[in-house]
């Protein structure tokens, strides 16, 4: 085993977790029972079951949509102007009745 991944058969590899120390935080193999930092015994852990491998997907994922493009000040300017409009075309139909 090398680095938390049992090299048994190829299309069976797992990925063994480590043991962590609780006293110390050192990170340790799988299958000691004492901690090599601080010497304390882990042999009270428990490793979850080893978790296979990801493979890389049989397709390649579809890139993001593109982003959009912010208004620009001609835009801005041109929707400003049609409610200034608007609100002026108003303003005279209610001072006309």
């Amino acid at each position: 085993m090398e680095g938390g991944i049992d090299k048994g058969n190829p299309s069976e590899q797992v990925r063994i977790p480590h043991k962590f120390c609780p006293y110390c935080g050192a990170k340790n193999e799988p299958r000691v029972d004492n901690c090599a930092n601080c010497g304390k015994d882990i042999s009270w852990i428990e490793i979850p079951e080893p978790v296979p491998t990801l493979e890389t997907p049989p397709y390649k994922p579809e890139p993001l949509p593109p982003q959009r493009e912010p208004l620009s000040r001609r835009a801005l300017a041109i929707a400003l102007s049609i409610v200034v409009v608007i609100l002026a075309v108003l303003l005279v139909v209610l001072l006309l009745t």
